[in-house]
């Protein structure tokens, strides 16, 4: 079904960051979705939080983090709307589309009847229409209409004799002998004679779909073989089928196909899904062959694509049968797949998130399910690796957000009665590993803890008075339902603090988000009378790792987690986080400050699991405390280095915010110009020196620029001496060409921002061009000709 007319209208009118070219695999990831959301609740989906991959765990991340927005808002879009969405059938997109744009808009779509084909009773198989006929004339996909189809082929199957009298559809058989193959098979090689010119994708649409079948391997070997016979005539020799089982063939020889042919493959296997999941949910026995074929192949593909085209139809089978039938699902993925994806995960770590999605997809997405899934893997994880569990759950637990989310409780942020076995769950198993022996696990184990804190819904504002009054209840709230209050009860002295003394950097890193987050939560729990006990520790912590010696890793970590922090704990962070800052090399100091908001870089080492997010530090510091900071540490220096110059420049930009569009005026945001007016009056001197410097005087002139856009007549009467100092020493040195020019430029920047400043500066222009030895100065005429030009006009 296309999309609504009135919503295309409206999606252009929001200028969304991407171009559509595919609608439904261009929202999949939910990206879009979320870039919609943004323009109407900036302050509640923040896009720095999504990513744009299209892996099926970026998806899943995606959809999690809008899953909360929907519950919030009553939005109606269910998990299984989401779930076809991800895994691109259609309709789903239509849903979401349609569900969003009510929300947001307050408007209704209008939907007109679809015009359906005429039934023609007693029609014979070979005459009925293809899906892809039925596709152009009904406007909508039809995989429902072809599982109405075959339940009543395996009903009539059962009861050959019973005639249905609201079937007008006679079948005869649900067998499909070796004749009828081999007509298909002929048909669709007379197709591709007369029609050599259609892509993969055309052709896989025409085949296998358009008639009932109960062998799922057999439609994949034919599959195969059609799409062997469209290849490019190099690439056959490289297939070599095997006419017994030529999926097989092909897919032993995953890592060497073609990239195109790969694409054109699998996305005709998940074109099949919803059909093959019909016929595996009545015969498990095709389900076995299905994944005995394609579980080993995840396990044997080396290529990162090859493997998530592996993945993603795994994936799909996985969320088709769950949605058909949940339990059955997961007990016939429990004999036939699961000890083979776990050995997976055993053998191969890089490949273990990917797995785990595999398995979970085959898992009802609640509580209970999700308990008893996580049961059934600890008791095979340790038949293999007593250790290995950890390294599972601390994957596992990133996709529980939907399912742990901390909501507001009348005595504070608590979890629920159903919520509580599945977090003590989790935190059971990272307490054992927190006193294993390998570095790995423990660090592992952190990850765990430091998860579970942030399934976190309860947001308070700054405002302290803003805050609502929570009834004290000892009773209500403990270390049993409130994640924090667990943790630092019962692990803070006895387990976590004693891994400060762990040399393995990942251990020292996941301290670092576990005290970051320890500290955002703090605030939540106002009402708790020994809250401010916790907050201490928690800063004792982060404050020991900064005195620390530091790899460049971690030094990135501290300074992505340790920012948001820096306001309100500005006496014992702001001094060493400027060190470890200005520790850094120019390149890696650049790619922290000089990022886009939305920036967010996930930082994975080695062969470790764990991957940190890293984000662009200015936009989530506070500008003021980072720019009082290093004003007070280098007031007293001879002149600022180039890493001064980058600090500032990113506390200013980031701070800066236009008020009128028109006038281009700026100010501070959330701060008084006076603070900065301060900060400016202790490093004026040490900007203007910066002008004669031939490798500072560009970051000095673009920071005076930007300091005088908004403090304006605050600056103006202390400008102009500077000014006409710094241009005596510049000019009179014929060496300093570059800085020279800088200063001209300077100058038409500065009249470039009007009054206060246009008025001063047409004054020193007129009394420098009255200087023959100024006057005839070929960097100096430009800001003269500038000015002459303006007095034209």
């Amino acid at each position: 079904m296309s999309v609504p007319r009135e919503i295309l209208k409206w999606m252009q009118s929001l200028d969304l960051s991407y171009s559509i070219k595919n609608m439904r695999r261009d929202f999949s990831n939910g990206f879009l979705v979320a870039e919609m959301i943004s323009r109407y609740y900036p302050n509640e989906v923040e896009m720095h939080s999504f990513d744009v991959g299209v892996g099926v765990k970026a998806k899943l991340d995606n959809w999690q983090q809008l899953e909360k927005f929907f519950r919030k808002h009553a939005v109606n879009i269910s998990r299984k709307v989401i779930d076809d969405l991800i895994a691109c059938r259609p309709n789903s997109l239509n849903q979401v589309l349609e569900e969003v744009y009510s929300f947001l808009t307050d408007k209704t779509i209008k939907k007109a009847k679809p015009v359906r084909p005429p039934v023609i009773p007693n029609i014979p198989n070979f005459a009925k229409p293809t899906l892809s006929k039925s596709h152009k004339d009904d406007g909508r996909a039809v995989p429902s209409s072809f599982v109405s189809l075959k339940r009543n082929q395996i009903a009539q199957a059962k009861e050959p004799n019973t005639e249905t009298k609201e079937d007008n559809y006679a079948i005869p058989s649900l067998e499909i002998t070796r004749d009828s193959k081999s007509s298909s098979t002929n048909r669709s090689k007379s197709s591709h004679q007369s029609q050599r010119s259609h892509s993969h994708h055309s052709v896989v649409q025409q085949k296998g779909l358009t008639s009932g079948f109960n062998s799922v391997m057999e439609d994949l070997n034919d599959l195969a073989v059609s799409l062997v016979e469209e290849s490019n005539e190099e690439w056959k020799d490289l297939f070599n089928l095997d006419r017994t089982n030529p999926m097989q063939s092909i897919v032993a020889k995953i890592d060497q196909l073609p990239i195109d042919f790969l694409e054109s493959l699998f996305l005709a296997i998940k074109e099949r899904v919803a059909n093959y999941a019909e016929v595996m949910s009545f015969q498990p026995k095709e389900f076995w062959k299905f994944m005995n074929l394609f579980v080993p192949c995840m396990k044997e593909a080396c290529q990162t694509h090859a493997f998530e085209c592996v993945v993603s139809v795994l994936k799909a089978v996985g969320l088709e049968l769950t949605s058909k039938d949940p339990d059955s699902s997961w007990d016939v993925f429990e004999d036939f797949g699961l000890q083979k994806c776990l050995e997976i995960v055993a053998s191969q770590p890089t490949k273990r998130e990917e797995v785990l999605n595999v398995i979970y997809s085959f898992c009802k997405s609640d509580i209970h399910s999700h308990r008893n899934t996580l049961l059934k893997i600890q008791e095979k994880c340790g038949q293999m690796d007593s250790s290995l569990i950890v390294h599972v759950m601390a994957l596992l637990v990133k996709m529980e957000s939907s399912l742990l989310t901390i909501n507001a409780g009348s005595s504070g942020p608590v979890l629920s009665e159903e919520q509580i076995p599945l977090f003590e769950l989790y935190m059971t198993v990272a307490v054992s590993g927190l006193s294993h022996p390998s570095p790995k696990v423990r660090a592992s184990s952190l990850g765990i803890i430091h998860t579970l804190l942030s399934f976190d819904d309860v947001v308070f504002e700054k405002d302290e008075k803003s805050i609502p009054a929570i009834p004290t209840n000892s009773e209500e709230i403990s270390s049993r339902n409130q994640p924090l209050l667990f943790v630092m009860q019962n692990l803070w002295s006895q387990s976590i603090e004693p891994q400060l003394n762990d040399s393995w950097w990942e251990v020292t890193a996941q301290l670092v988000v576990l005290g970051s987050k320890c500290l955002t939560e703090v605030g939540k729990l106002y009402m708790i009378d020994c809250i401010k006990e916790y907050e201490e520790a928690s800063v004792q912590l982060l404050s020991t790792i900064l005195h620390k010696e530091l790899n460049s890793t971690l030094k990135h970590i501290v300074l992505s987690y340790i920012s948001p922090h820096l306001k309100k704990y500005e006496t014992h962070f702001s001094e060493l986080y400027l060190d470890i800052l200005f520790s850094l090399s120019e390149e890696e100091r650049v790619s922290l400050l000089e990022q886009p908001s939305n920036h967010v870089e996930l930082l994975q080492v080695g062969n470790s699991q764990h991957k940190f997010p890293i984000m662009s530090i200015p936009f989530s510091w506070d500008s003021l405390t980072v720019g009082k900071t290093l004003a007070k540490r280098t007031v007293q220096l001879d002149h600022l280095e180039i890493e001064h110059y980058d600090v500032l420049n990113a506390c200013v930009s980031v701070a800066q915010i236009e008020v009128s569009e028109e006038e281009e005026e700026k100010v501070f945001k959330d701060t008084l110009p006076s603070e900065w007016l301060t900060i400016y009056d202790q490093l004026q001197n040490h900007f203007y020196v910066g002008l004669v410097d031939e490798e500072l005087c560009e970051m000095a002139s673009q920071l005076l620029v930007k300091f005088c856009s908004v403090l304006r007549k605050e600056v103006v009467k202390t400008m102009i001496p500077h000014v006409i100092k710094t241009i005596e020493i510049l000019f009179a040195n014929n060496q300093m060409e570059h800085q020279q020019e800088v200063m001209s430029q300077f100058l038409i920047g500065l009249y470039g921002l009007g009054s206060p400043f246009s008025q001063p500066l047409l004054k020193l222009a007129n009394s420098l061009m009255e200087q023959s030895q100024l006057a005839q100065n070929p960097r100096l005429s430009y800001f003269f000709a500038f000015i002459r030009q303006l007095q034209q006009l």
